[in-house]
């Protein structure tokens, strides 16, 4: 089995850990807050799902391990080139993303076609708005924020 860190123990970090066995992980490092960090060096990748707060210092430490990392928080983005330096500087590997939902990503690709198509059509204006739970620890969602980036870039 390959070995998981996961970095953010809250509802979807306990989610990860009850599905890893299913999908080949054994989780060796569960990290939440006020948590030593190099307990992921004996994984073989993290997932971080922390908060907007705590997620660039977990990625530049991670990518400082060269753990090869997944980030799922949202709303961090402002820390985008600092982090992209660090993992470059230390040969590390992240992927993120807003939402990696497959579903979610299909619909990224239509709101960009729909948004094009209606580009010339200044009759027609665009405008985003999403509920959540009270629990939901950024807002707007980092997956509205890219919906709407989607709609201005095309």
């Amino acid at each position: 089995m390959k070995k998981l860190a996961i970095v953010g123990y809250g509802k979807m970090g306990r989610m990860i850990e009850q599905l890893a066995s299913e999908y080949g992980f054994d989780v060796v490092a569960k990290i939440d807050q006020n948590d030593p960090i190099d307990a992921a060096k004996a994984a073989d990748a993290a997932i971080e799902f922390s908060t907007p707060d705590a997620a660039p210092a977990n990625l530049l430490m991670l990518a400082s391990l060269q753990v090869p990392t997944v980030c799922g928080t949202t709303a961090w983005l402002a820390k985008l080139p600092e982090i992209e330096a660090a993992v470059a500087k230390h040969d590390a590997t992240l992927v993120y993303s807003p939402n990696f939902s497959i579903g979610v990503n299909i619909f990224l690709r239509a709101v960009a076609e729909t948004s094009r198509l209606m580009a010339n059509h200044a009759e027609y204006g665009a405008w985003a708005w999403e509920i959540h739970h009270d629990a939901k620890k950024d807002a707007p969602s980092g997956t509205l924020i890219k919906l709407v980036d989607e709609m201005k870039a095309a």
